[in-house]
C-alpha cells in the first residue's frame, strides 16, 4: 500500500484491491467496445488485449480514439503504463 494511502486506510474503513482484481475479462473488454459500437478485426481486438491486459482506462482511451475515426496503427502508442498521459491529451 502506498504510503500516502495508509493514514487514510488507518481512519476510515474501506476495501482496497489489487490491480489484477480492476482489469477486465476478454469478455467484459468485447462488451464494453460493443456499447461504443465498435467491432474491431480479430487482429486488432488481439492486439488491443496484448497491450491493454485488461486496464480499463486503456479499452476507454483505446474506444474514445477508435469512436473519433482514429486507426488502430496508432494503437501502439498507448501502453497501459503511459495511458493516464494519453487520457491528458485526448481530453484537451
Amino acid at each position: 500500500m502506498p504510503k500516502w494511502l495508509k493514514a487514510v486506510f488507518v481512519r476510515y474503513i474501506f476495501v482496497t484491491i489489487g490491480e489484477e482484481e480492476l482489469c477486465l475479462t476478454e469478455e467484459e473488454q468485447g462488451n464494453y467496445l460493443e456499447k461504443w459500437q465498435l467491432t474491431p478485426t480479430e487482429a486488432a481486438y488481439s492486439r488491443i488485449q496484448e497491450l491493454g491486459h485488461g486496464n480499463p482506462l486503456y479499452l476507454r482511451i483505446v474506444a474514445m480514439r477508435l469512436s473519433d475515426g482514429g486507426f488502430l496503427q496508432n494503437i501502439h502508442r498507448i501502453t497501459s503504463k503511459n495511458c493516464i498521459i494519453v487520457l491528458r491529451t485526448v481530453t484537451r
